[in-house]
C-alpha cells in the first residue's frame, strides 16, 4: 500500500512540480532583444464557462529567426506598444523596455 501511495504521489505531484521548476529555471537563464510588431489579447471560456483572458506580444527577435509571443500579465501588456524596444536579461523572469 505504501508503495502504491509513493509512485501516485510521484507521479501527481513531485513530477509536475519539478517540470515547472525546470520551465522556470529555463526561463529566467535566457536572454533575448527586440521590437514589438504586434500585441495580441484572447478571451476564451474554460469548461465552467469561467472567462480566461490571456495577453502577449508579438517580438520580432534581434538575433534573428522567428517571431516570439512573450506572454504577460494585462498590467505589464498595457505598458508596451508597437515598435517598442523590449528585452528580457538573464536573471529576470520578465522583459521590460529599452
Amino acid at each position: 500500500m505504501a508503495i502504491v501511495f509513493g509512485v501516485f504521489f510521484l507521479l501527481i505531484v513531485v513530477l509536475p512540480l519539478s517540470l515547472i521548476f525546470k520551465l522556470v529555471m529555463k526561463s529566467k537563464k535566457s536572454s533575448w532583444s527586440g521590437e514589438v510588431i504586434d500585441k495580441k489579447h484572447n478571451v476564451t471560456e474554460d469548461m465552467d464557462d469561467k472567462t480566461i483572458e490571456s495577453y502577449y506580444v508579438v517580438v520580432k527577435m534581434d538575433a534573428g529567426g522567428r517571431d516570439r509571443n512573450i506572454g504577460m500579465s494585462r498590467q505589464l501588456w498595457e505598458t508596451f506598444k508597437v515598435g517598442d524596444r523590449i528585452h528580457k536579461d538573464a536573471g529576470k523572469l520578465l522583459p521590460v523596455k529599452g
